[in-house]
């Protein structure tokens, strides 16, 4: 009770969080729940509004058109951190005149990424073009996926948790204590976000390569983004394009297609980054950008 009353600006955060947040029906995936609209008060003093649609995707204009592309990914994709019509998909729509469906939800992997793309294409027409900004930190979010799929009691307990943290202050407040002490990662940190050097038999490697196949068998063509990989606690915010690197090179081995967005970040001396480590409102325009020159290739 006491802490429904005096709760902390990052406990408020949390709860708020969480409101916009469902499981999915496989009870592994956390995905955005159907017509919710939520202001979000980041801790570290900035805000955004998410907003998603009957089919719990993130909105975008509503534009008719015959061309369509889809966004996938993770919360660089999705836009965490800026308003709705500040995010990537919804400028890509913006600027192309195409219509523009953002199936990104945050914190997903490779795996979850996959997984939802395949969904999608059952159910829905197919579009023109996929993109998707390729974020470094599947390759943690996947072994936990690998995780939550393959050890029920571990999956029970996760179930339990989320359902309770979307009611309950001082489940959130139990989260927060774990993370402090360092016993629990906190979801969705950007700013402290470099990755070890994985194999390439790392499970992420495993869904990059499916989701390239499963867009050549759909006949779409899909164009993954490679965001830099960096240190944002460290002065000079050093890149860890070794990773990128490797994951551009296992792309081209299975026939997709890469671009490299660190030398547009590195050559530019505009700040590309929120206070907690996602990109902003500038990389969002960065990212549109990129896409519009390869949705030129298509017309």
């Amino acid at each position: 009770m006491i802490l429904r009353i005096l709760p902390s600006r990052d406990l408020l955060y949390r709860h708020v969080e969480k409101q916009n947040h469902c499981l999915h029906s496989d009870k592994i995936l956390v995905v955005l729940c159907e017509n919710t609209k939520e202001r979000l008060d980041h801790p570290e003093g900035f805000s955004f509004w998410v907003t998603t649609n009957s089919l719990g995707e993130r909105i975008t204009p509503n534009i008719k058109s015959e061309q369509e592309i889809w966004v996938i990914g993770d919360s660089i994709s999705m836009g965490y951190g800026i308003d709705d019509q500040k995010s990537f998909p919804y400028l890509l729509s913006l600027e192309s005149g195409w219509k523009v469906r953002n199936l990104a939800v945050d914190s997903l992997g490779s795996a979850g990424i996959y997984q939802i793309l395949s969904e999608k294409l059952k159910s829905s027409k197919k579009p023109n073009i996929i993109f998707w900004i390729f974020s470094p930190s599947d390759f943690v979010d996947d072994p936990r996926w690998l995780k939550l799929k393959t050890n029920l009691v571990y999956r029970a307990i996760f179930v339990t948790q989320f359902i309770a943290g979307k009611y309950l202050y001082s489940v959130n407040f139990g989260k927060y204590i774990l993370e402090k002490l360092k016993f629990s990662y906190k979801v969705n940190d950007y700013k402290n976000s470099s990755h070890n050097l994985p194999e390439t038999n790392h499970i992420t490697f495993e869904y990059i390569n499916k989701t390239i196949w499963l867009a050549k068998q759909n006949q779409i063509p899909i164009y993954i983004l490679l965001y830099p990989d960096r240190n944002l606690t460290l002065a000079n915010a050093k890149t860890n394009k070794t990773l990128t690197d490797r994951v551009a090179d296992w792309i081209q081995t299975n026939g997709g297609n890469s671009i490299d967005l660190e030398k547009a970040f590195q050559d530019s001396n505009t700040n590309y980054y929120l206070p907690e480590g996602h990109p902003n409102e500038k990389a969002a325009l960065l990212f549109t950008q990129f896409a519009l020159e390869i949705i030129k290739r298509h017309k």
